[in-house]
């Protein structure tokens, strides 16, 4: 179950240190945005985590995140085949 949800909107802003990150069971929190995606960038937040922020009915996982995570270079420029 999800902390109980605050005023913040749908999408966060990065400067809200609203974020909080489920690693290994254990909930961390809360953090900016930015802090969230440079543990991210950093390999300690994998793709796989939850993730919650105030205004969330419930976690997500981190991947589907808009703004953690970079693009993946190897795919840019790519096409889904058909």
């Amino acid at each position: 179950m999800a902390p109980k949800p605050g005023p913040c909107a749908d999408v966060c802003n990065q400067d809200d240190k609203n974020w909080f990150v489920l690693l290994r069971g254990k909930r961390y929190g809360p953090l900016y945005l930015c802090g969230t995606g440079a543990c991210a960038d950093r390999g300690v937040v994998d793709p796989e985590a939850g993730v919650w922020c105030l205004g969330w009915d419930e976690w997500r996982i981190a991947r589907n995140v808009p703004g953690l995570f970079k693009p993946d270079r190897s795919q840019a420029g790519t096409r889904p085949t058909s």
